[in-house]
């Protein structure tokens, strides 16, 4: 039997996959099984950002993998801490905390959830909380049903209805439309600095300003989905900063090149005092508000990040 009918027979057909079947890589180079090479133009859809099997990540895997390879967010590691440390402090430069988890989709559904706790918080004039996320056309934000509501794109969510409430879809990079964006129900903004998945819009630096200036006057959350243009893929560690570097958001997701290649996401609130007594944006999301089975452990270790 070959690979393509072992597909057939046994895996969910949620992919129009290509006749080939890759068996080896490196770099940017990667191998089918009839030893024909081949240059990898797509890198695991945006994952690969250090090519294929890079040695020092290998190694990092591989020295982890001996020591230790789960364990429980119920206890600490030195990887943990380490990395968090690490992208605070060299890669996005402002007090905050940081979430771990296994992909893109989970971290911007836990943007969502801290958008909605914040709304518990800081709510509508009648006490009623604040829900509604105003997200633009043609983003993408992952294939959950949370992520999913979030994503302005009809074909992404045919078949699936009803869509979890609480999200609006506006035209990308339009400041006008923006005049009558907020509601009594909006709570924050989430957005792609660079959109992928609908085409490679751009924000533009004014927009991205726009969208700040709304946050400060309505008290709404800013948060980025850099899960395909973070971590360097812009030319900058963080993706907004290529474009309006002055803005400070309130949360930002990741995935795909943060790990180059090994399963990791993750998604980061702002320490920044959100009310009279000092409260800080990140610690609304405490024990009990979220959670990953497999988020404790982080292979990329820290030392193996700077190239």
């Amino acid at each position: 039997m070959t690979t393509p009918e072992r597909f057939e027979e046994h895996v969910l057909g949620t992919y129009g996959r290509f006749p080939l079947t890759l068996v080896e890589g490196m770099g940017t180079r990667v191998t089918d099984d009839a030893g024909r090479g081949y240059l990898d133009f797509c890198m695991g859809i945006a994952v690969c950002s250090l090519g294929h099997c890079h040695p020092r990540m290998v190694a990092a895997i591989r020295e982890q993998a001996g020591k230790l390879i789960h364990v429980s967010n119920l206890y600490y590691t030195d990887s943990q801490g380490l990395l968090a440390e690490e992208m605070n402090l060299h890669h996005i430069g402002l007090p905050g905390k940081n979430f771990f988890s296994n992909s893109g989709a989970e971290a911007n559904d836990g943007l969502i959830k801290s958008a909605r706790r914040y709304g518990h918080l800081k709510t509508q004039a009648d006490g009623k909380p604040r829900f509604e996320v105003v997200t633009f056309q043609q983003s993408f934000h992952g294939r959950t049903l949370g992520s999913m509501a979030a994503t302005g794109q009809a074909k992404i969510q045919q078949g699936f209805d009803p869509m979890l409430p609480g999200f609006r879809y506006l035209p990308f990079n339009d400041i006008a439309a923006l005049e009558n964006a907020v509601r009594d129900e909006t709570v924050g903004f989430l957005l792609e600095p660079v959109q992928g998945e609908g085409g490679i819009h751009v924000a533009s630096a004014e927009f991205l300003r726009a969208l700040d200036a709304l946050r400060k006057k309505h008290d709404l959350l800013l948060m980025f989905d850099e899960v395909q243009a973070g971590f360097g893929r812009c030319g900058e560690a963080m993706a907004w900063r290529a474009i309006a570097p002055e803005i400070e958001p309130d949360g930002i997701s990741w995935a795909k090149g943060m790990g180059g290649g090994v399963p990791i996401g993750a998604f980061w609130l702002s320490d920044r005092a959100v009310d009279e007594k000092g409260t800080q944006l990140s610690s609304l999301m405490g024990p009990g508000s979220h959670g990953s089975t497999y988020g404790a452990i982080r292979w990329s270790a820290p030392q193996h990040w700077r190239f």
